[in-house]
């Protein structure tokens, strides 16, 4: 079994460093905001200084060009700087995980809902994760779609994970971990899996899109006509919204 990387990744390290992140650029943010006012309020008090015969227009116009160099050039130019920190900062809190580090979060998650998330394993023989994922579809049939990750593909950025603060299902500090593939057949699975601070799956979406399926088979060499089926699963902790697992159909010849 692979060995792991020392920077491997960590969801709850990514958690918390992105907490830490979002909390120094928010203070920053408040700076910005504490200075532009400010910058306006000096505005205003040389625009009431003219009009009390305090200053002249030409004054005034001149202190008015250095609060503007002021906004323009240091404080718009520092708050591009920032943003662009924050974004670097926040790209590097994507990572790859290895095979082993995928494996171990698979064998022991549970996902919400009426998932299952089934014999997790790897294959040594070609360097993959292998699992299976089992639901209802919205007509109570049981739908089962299995799943192969390799190392390849996980070092090619097919899987990835990331920091994400945003508010989804009210959750707003989570690591998401992305899967994206196209298999030989032309169909694609894909799949993301949201952990929460806890190291919890609380949510979880699996795709296999555009799944050939003969409308019958003669001797099993031979198809007659065809359907592509797009089957999702969605796997929500109770009470957030219904579960829901759904298969969508269309005809071809």
């Amino acid at each position: 079994m692979p060995r792991e990387h020392r920077n491997s990744f960590n969801p709850k390290h990514q958690i918390k460093y992105g907490q830490l992140l979002e909390d120094k650029f928010l203070e920053q943010k408040k700076v910005f905001y504490t200075a532009e006012n400010g910058l306006f309020e000096i505005e205003q008090s040389l625009e009431k200084k003219v009009f009390k015969g305090e200053l002249t227009p030409e004054q005034a116009d001149k202190l008015l060009t250095s609060v503007e160099y002021a906004r323009r050039i240091i404080l718009n130019t520092r708050k591009d700087e920032v943003n662009k920190r924050y974004e670097e900062f926040k790209e590097k809190l994507t990572a790859k995980p290895t095979l082993t580090a995928f494996y171990k979060k698979l064998e022991s998650a549970e996902l919400p809902g009426r998932c299952q998330l089934l014999n997790p394993k790897i294959n040594e023989s070609t360097q993959s994760v292998e699992f299976l994922i089992r639901g209802v579809d919205t007509k109570g049939k049981e739908v089962e779609t299995r799943y192969s990750v390799s190392k390849d593909q996980i070092e090619n950025g097919y899987l990835s994970t990331r920091y994400d603060s945003g508010n989804h299902l009210g959750v707003k500090q989570k690591v998401i971990i992305n899967y994206f593939t196209t298999l030989e057949d032309e169909s694609t699975q894909r799949f993301s899996l949201f952990e929460n601070k806890k190291g919890e799956f609380y949510h979880a979406e699996f795709f296999h899109d555009q799944v050939y399926e003969p409308w019958f088979n003669l001797l099993g060499f031979f198809d007659f006509g065809s359907n592509t089926t797009d089957k999702q699963i969605i796997c929500h902790e109770k009470g957030r919204y219904p579960v829901s697992l759904s298969a969508r159909e269309t005809s071809q010849d």
